[in-house]
């Protein structure tokens, strides 16, 4: 199967990451758009 992203070349995320506010930490510059989305 092939992927239409690329797959390579991205670091992982470290260990601590916190998704919720690395989204919303631009929150009061882009306060008009989606933060996040999970589908």
């Amino acid at each position: 199967m092939y992927s239409i992203s690329r797959s390579e070349g991205y670091l992982p995320c470290p260990g601590s990451f916190n998704m919720a506010a690395h989204v919303l930490q631009h929150a009061t510059r882009l306060g008009d758009k989606t933060a996040l989305s999970v589908v």
